[in-house]
């Protein structure tokens, strides 16, 4: 299966494909809403549509908390990395527990990262394959 959303963990945002998805998504929400008759399938779908919409922006918002979090707890590790550079003395043994402790704190912030990233696009996929899949029901509802 081909990744909707394999350029998230790429380049932070949607590849152009998904882009295309949810903009047209948005068209058919938009006159969902506008529409008087709220029975009919057509604006059924426009509303689970405009639901799929808003949990993708409710993850995207929620997921970039998190990586604001875990940027804040990075920097304050490399800080007290570097407060302790300069605490050292000149010549002492490379190896310190403390150094080593704060780099391994580094390296789970960045794995944690790296998680949270391919968790993203997993779900977005999912979502993305959900709002193509109610597109189509709308496309064949309206043609009908």
């Amino acid at each position: 299966m081909v990744s909707l959303s394999w350029a998230v963990a790429e380049r932070g945002r949607p590849a152009p494909f998904a882009e295309a998805i949810e903009e047209r998504a948005r068209q058919v929400a938009a006159s969902a809403a506008s529409s008087s008759d709220t029975f009919s399938v057509s604006s059924l779908i426009g509303e689970e549509v405009a639901l799929r919409l808003d949990q993708i922006d409710r993850l995207r918002v929620r997921q970039e908390q998190v990586m604001q979090e875990l940027r804040q707890a990075e920097c304050e590790i490399e800080t007290e990395l570097m407060q302790m550079e300069q605490r050292t003395p000149r010549y002492s043994p490379y190896r310190f527990p403390e150094r080593e402790k704060l780099q391994r704190r580094l390296a789970r912030v960045g794995q944690e990262r790296r998680k949270l990233t391919l968790t993203l696009a997993e779900k977005l996929d999912g979502l993305h394959d959900r709002l193509l899949s109610l597109l189509r029901k709308h496309t064949q509802v309206r043609v009908d």
